[in-house]
């Protein structure tokens, strides 16, 4: 690593800011686990990154079941899937229900700031 007009970056100050980045992971994964509502992380092909522990309850799996496959497999909706579309291409981050088979699920999606904008097939 270079820093430009500075020496060099010392092992000790890359190790002090890898530490910090890795505790702010961990406080983030803390807060994430810990909420009582459902939530659920989708890469830009709609595979599931990272579910909560609420989420995981809901659905029935553990967190390596989940991580093999995509929302579509896990929650079967036409509705859901053009919701997530409209979410990424247009922001609506709008609040929605859906029904699937006798159960009804309250719903938002919301794309993440500066991430890349891939299509969602």
């Amino acid at each position: 690593m270079e820093r430009t007009g500075f020496e060099q970056w010392k092992p000790r100050e890359v190790a002090r800011l890898l530490a910090l980045v890795e505790t702010e992971r961990r406080y983030y994964q803390e807060m994430m686990a810990a909420l009582p509502a459902a939530l659920v992380v989708l890469a830009h092909d709609r595979a599931i990154l990272s579910a909560n522990v609420a989420f995981r309850r809901l659905v029935g799996l553990s967190g390596e079941d989940l991580r093999k496959r995509t929302i579509d497999q896990i929650l079967p909706s036409d509705e859901l899937i053009e919701r997530l579309r409209a979410a990424h291409v247009s922001a609506d981050t709008a609040p929605f229900l859906i029904n699937m088979g006798q159960r009804r699920f309250r719903m938002a999606a919301a794309p993440i700031r500066g991430h890349a904008k891939a299509p969602l097939a």
